[in-house]
């Protein structure tokens, strides 16, 4: 179906006023501040000079409206006037600031409507409501369907219908009827869209698409129609504009509908300087963002304009244009390159050789290149007779007069080079910093500081920022730790050593694992392995647990599990001890602060420095924040943390729905509160 433009109802404003007129807005005689009590931790109101005129004693309050204020006591909610003599008592379980002599009141979870007596005007009947700013209206949930209420007359508008409604604005409303969207008036509750839409979706601040019969259309915050449902997909791509897709055809729109290119272009491309590239039949040329066709599409190719120029090219010949379409440099290159961020062009001349020139198309270099890799900056990599070497960009000097088989991207300190099949580094000023005698190098930073790893027959060794060696090439493998250690491997064994060479410990572990190597893993302590114990060392290379045990493995919470074969305990890399006069024979379900171990046949808790919480006593333990589920004699109950009963031990069963926890008994679920007792509020057996 084809919509033509809706005028929205522009009396609907006027009706508002004149509501608003019929019930002036009272004042109180002096300006009321709320001023909450900080020794009391209640509130109440003070003047402008911080005189208490209404003495502290709620809970909450609200800022006074229409000369009164709704105050909360306790859990629920009341209405004061101005000299603080209630108005309505502070019975219901919420209510909302007066509007129009009317305020919402909640009793036993239904809404309705008081006057400013605190007399019901309407029976508490609606299980939600969404006011509308600046109007007397209000939707409202009845049997999950919403309907409008107009509070000053006291009279439905739109009887409740609607599965979802999301307001627009103090006129219209985005409603879902059935499986369908629609845009009512907030006048007489009439259709400014018929329910006939399938997706909605906002794409600027106060415009919304909308699918219907699968095509789209627009209609802005009021409800007003933009764009006909009649197009393939819309989107927001420029500011203050919307593409539109018409049979694989873009065109361009402005937000009050009106078409600024018809749809009849392959593609439209990104705004640059004011202006985007538009495709059509394989050719490109520019237009304006307000629709203006300033170069009409004849070029094979064309970049985005920067610096009010654009690169474009025509039978695979390349040249430059500016806004008017005329040509800087003709178009008789084989290539043309921009950085887009120095503005430097590199061009390619029909000999195959590359040239430097200016944001300002001024030649740089006189002598032609093999290859310049223009992105890299403001030092380039240029290649001359299959060798490398970097040049300043701006002046297309060469920085060193050496030459590379290959060459990393010169960065703010320098750069990797290779020379037969060898690696070294060289600063940014050209200078050598590592030799080029390397397989491989690579930095890493360690300690705030920068240091270079270096490979040679396929040993590891270390160098620093000054081209210093710290480590010779000796080592099969390194990796950096804290308080200034590494992890080194060498002749198969493991050592913890200082930067400085001192050795924590001797090359003696098969394994050492922490985060270094094994990121799941805590820094330190690390686990080390000898003839196939496990057992565990500081970043001093001190050894914290004796290397007896089978396996050692970490559960989080700074916990490590200790497992000797027969029995298991625990480590705290925080604690002072492990469990080592309580050894259980299983461990699980670590949390934050406790853990749940077997001894024998039983379940217990203990903390996280194996102090016993709850002694082994229970079939079954179940650890929550507040409280543990216990299992005696196949019964189920909760204690606290103190072993005490919450709740007897006496239930069936227990089970977890959407985050909550139920006990079973006789066939009826009873919820548990937070702190695991049995919740009367929300069990109605």
């Amino acid at each position: 179906m084809r919509f033509s433009t809706v005028l929205i109802l522009f009396i609907s404003f006027n009706i508002t006023h004149l509501l608003y007129a019929q019930n002036p807005i009272k004042h109180c005689e002096e300006d009321l501040i709320p001023k909450y009590d900080q020794q009391k931790k209640v509130w109440g109101f003070s003047n402008l000079f911080g005189q208490w005129v209404i003495d502290p004693f709620y809970t909450k309050v609200s800022p006074f409206e229409e000369d009164k204020a709704v105050v909360q006591k306790g859990l629920s909610y009341g209405v004061i006037a101005c000299d603080g003599q209630v108005i309505v008592p502070t019975v219901y379980q919420s209510m909302t600031n007066y509007r129009g002599g009317r305020t919402w009141a909640m009793k036993n979870d239904k809404w309705g409507v008081l006057d400013e007596k605190g007399r019901v005007l309407l029976d508490f009947n609606y299980e939600e409501i969404n006011p509308i700013v600046h109007t007397t209206l209000t939707w409202v949930r009845k049997n999950n369907l919403w309907g409008l209420f107009e509070e000053e007359k006291g009279k439905t508008l739109c009887q409740p219908q609607y599965s979802l409604v999301t307001i627009m604005s103090p006129n219209s409303s985005l409603v879902k009827l059935g499986e369908y969207y629609g845009v009512v008036n907030h006048v007489n509750c009439g259709y400014l869209i018929k329910p006939e839409i399938t997706k909605v979706k906002k794409i600027a601040k106060n415009m919304i698409v909308f699918k219907q019969n699968n095509q789209w259309g627009l209609f802005n915050q009021y409800g007003i129609l933009r764009l006909n449902p009649e197009f393939d997909t819309l989107f927001s791509k420029y500011p203050e504009t919307v593409v539109g897709i018409k049979n694989k055809q873009w065109g361009l729109y402005d937000l009050s509908g009106k078409e600024l290119l018809a749809p009849e272009y392959d593609s439209l491309g990104s705004l640059s300087e004011g202006y985007f590239s538009i495709y059509k039949k394989a050719k490109v040329g520019y237009a304006t963002r307000q629709g203006k066709v300033f170069i009409e599409p004849t070029y094979q190719t064309a970049s985005d304009f920067k610096n009010k120029m654009a690169i474009v090219s025509k039978d695979n010949q390349f040249g430059i244009i500016d806004y008017s379409n005329s040509q800087k440099l003709p178009l008789r290159y084989s290539k043309i390159e921009r950085n887009s961020i120095t503005g430097i062009f590199s061009i390619l001349y029909p000999d195959n050789k590359y040239y430097l020139y200016n944001k300002d198309i001024q030649k740089i270099s006189e002598n032609g290149f093999q290859q310049i890799e223009i992105q890299d900056g403001e030092i380039a990599r240029a290649k001359t007779k299959n060798k490398f070497n970097f040049i300043d960009t701006y002046t297309g000097i060469g920085i060193t007069n050496n030459y590379y088989d290959s060459a990393s991207v010169m960065s703010s300190e320098g750069a990797k080079v290779m020379q037969n099949k060898l690696w070294g580094y060289i600063q940014k000023n050209g200078k050598l910093l590592i030799e080029i005698k390397y397989d491989s190098i690579q930095s890493t930073q360690w300690n705030n500081k920068t240091l270079w790893n270096t490979w040679k027959n396929k040993l590891c060794g270390v160098i620093d920022t000054s081209g210093k060696e710290i480590f010779k090439n000796e080592y099969e493998k390194i990796y950096y730790a804290s308080f200034g250690t590494l992890k080194i491997k060498k002749n198969n064994l493991w050592a913890i050593i200082k930067s400085n060479g001192q050795q924590l410990t001797s090359f003696q572990f098969q394994t050492i694992s922490n985060s270094a190597s094994h990121p799941n893993l805590p820094e330190w302590p690390a686990i080390v392995q000898l003839k196939n114990k496990y057992g565990m060392i500081d970043e001093t290379g001190n050894l914290i647990v004796a290397i007896n045990y089978d396996t050692i493995s970490y559960k989080g919470f700074n916990i490590f599990l200790l497992n000797n074969g027969k029995d298991n305990q625990i480590f705290n890399t925080k604690g002072k001890a492990s469990t080592d006069n309580n050894k259980y024979n299983n461990i699980k379900n670590i949390s934050s602060q406790y853990i749940e171990v077997k001894k024998g046949k039983k379940w217990g808790i203990i903390n996280h420095i194996g102090e016993e919480i709850i002694k082994p006593q229970y079939e079954e333990i179940e650890i929550f924040p507040q409280f543990f589920l216990i299992k005696l004699n196949k019964k189920w109950g909760t204690i606290d943390k103190i072993n005490k009963i919450k709740t007897p031990v006496e239930y069936e069963s227990f089970e977890i729905k959407a985050d909550n926890i139920y006990l079973l008994k006789s066939g009826v679920n009873f919820l548990l509160d937070k702190n695991g007792m049995i919740s009367l509020k929300n069990n109605k057996p």
